[in-house]
């Protein structure tokens, strides 16, 4: 019996054993045939069934370890032949390899570190020459697109900052030049604009500039009509207003010729033409100031008209309930309007022609209405009561948050009307911007005959 059981043990051992070759050498099979994977699982069954026998083991790692060099030699023929792309996917799948089968302790391949920077590198320089062409071609899109996909792969490339910038400036350049060339002075001064703010250097862009503004420039001073030929404080303030109104434009191309002693200079031309034509002396002094344009702005009539008091009894509470004191309080109104009619026009110095004319109205009401009440006017609320004394079914309290506020800002309201200089001064305001929006308009849009 202990002899048949030994041999039935033999035999078993046989066949395991046997089993185990066969399992070898179907793996040897799969990786003769590079289906790696394949071999590699079958290795790993044959030592997870039998830890203790090496050769699973050790084929596991070598097998692993010689599919990690091919894919690295992959990727090294792809770079050399400037495959970049390939090559970067190849890599990547080498990578994910070694990470996969990390437990084994793979000997990485000699001198794999690098290969990711050079393959970076490889695609940053093409690209980067493909930007190169689309930029001789002028095809700026693409080598926008091109400098972009360049800059992914190589942030620190100086020459591709350059590049980058060239798309932006020479674009621009080119349409600056092409305006200029038509006449279309304005439009090539903004165009050089942004080149120089690029690069103050590129291609005498600073000369174009001042080129096209001198070009295109619209050289103007503003002068004050009066009848007797002096101007009041209020006519000063409105010569003030009108040039600061027109230097805050910051238009580049509205150069505006002031000097203190121009009524001098127009009393001296009215003086020599006897007294007339006090447009014609403006323009004679505009002239002598080195203007090409003159603006002549007149007062023809102001008035201030105010209203009555208007005084209306109103119903209320001393709380927030009709179960509050009844109480009365008034609302006052005074309306004060002050309207001007103010003409001007631009007029050409050296011909004297009116190339724009306009009557100007002008006309800002100012209404103050307040309550005035004898109690507590933090606890006034308006309301309607039929009876003082008594109650009633029609009394009835406004205290919701809007009616409440509207009471409140009527107890604090301003009681007087603005004051004649107030309202001057908002005038003087107005008409400032009005001109200054009028010349602007103008400058920008005469005719390119008026061009010089």
């Amino acid at each position: 019996m202990l002899y048949r059981l030994a041999i039935a043990f033999l035999l078993l051992g046989l066949t395991a054993c046997q089993s185990y070759k066969k399992s070898l050498a179907e793996a040897e099979q799969y990786k003769k045939a590079g289906m790696f994977d394949e071999a590699i699982n079958r290795y790993r069954a044959l030592y997870q069934s039998k830890p203790n026998r090496p050769e699973a083991h050790i084929r596991m790692k070598s097998t692993a370890e010689a599919e990690l060099n091919r894919l690295y030699a992959n990727v090294r023929m792809l770079k050399g032949q400037g495959q970049f792309e390939e090559a970067l996917r190849t890599l990547d799948e080498a990578e994910a390899f070694s990470i996969q089968y990390q437990w084994l302790n793979l000997k990485q391949p000699f001198n794999s570190g690098g290969l990711l920077g050079e393959i970076h590198q490889g695609i940053a320089d093409r690209y980067y020459r493909l930007a190169e062409e689309a930029v001789q071609s002028e095809r700026w899109d693409e080598a926008r697109e091109y400098i972009r996909k360049s800059r992914k792969y190589d942030r620190d490339r100086q020459e591709l900052e350059y590049l980058s910038l060239m798309v932006e400036i020479v674009p621009e350049f080119k349409k600056g030049m092409k305006a200029k060339e038509l006449g279309l002075f304005q439009e090539a001064y903004y165009y050089f604009e942004r080149v120089s703010k690029l690069d103050a250097d590129f291609s005498n862009v600073l000369q174009h500039m001042q080129e096209c503004l001198d070009k295109a420039a619209f050289t103007a001073t503003y002068v004050h009509y009066t009848p007797d030929g002096n101007n009041s404080g209020r006519d000063k303030a409105i010569i003030t207003s009108v040039k600061q109104e027109i230097l805050d434009l910051e238009n580049p191309f509205i150069r505006l010729v002031a000097r203190d002693d121009i009524d001098v200079l127009i009393e001296e031309q009215r003086n020599s033409m006897g007294g007339a034509f006090d447009e014609e002396a403006a323009v004679e002094a505009g002239k002598l100031l080195g203007a090409e344009y003159v603006i002549v702005g007149e007062i023809l009539d102001v008035s201030m008209r105010q209203s009555n008091l208007n005084r209306t009894r109103h119903k209320g509470f001393a709380g927030p309930t009709t179960q509050s004191r009844k109480v009365e309080y008034d609302v006052n109104a005074r309306n004060l309007t002050h309207i001007v009619s103010f003409r001007y026009h631009l007029m050409n110095a050296e011909t004297g022609e009116v190339l724009a004319a306009e009557n100007i109205p002008y006309s800002y009401e100012d209404e103050v209405r307040w309550i005035n009440y004898n109690g507590d006017p933090d606890m006034l609320y308006p309301g309607d009561w039929k009876f003082r004394l008594l109650g009633s079914n029609i009394d009835k309290v406004f205290n919701n948050k809007e009616e409440k506020e509207e009471v409140d800002r009527l107890l604090r309201a301003r009681r007087q009307n603005l004051s004649p200089a107030e309202l001057e001064q908002r005038f003087i305001t107005f008409i400032g911007e009005e001109i200054a929006q009028k010349i602007e308009r103008f400058a920008n849009e005469r005719p390119m005959t008026n061009v010089r």
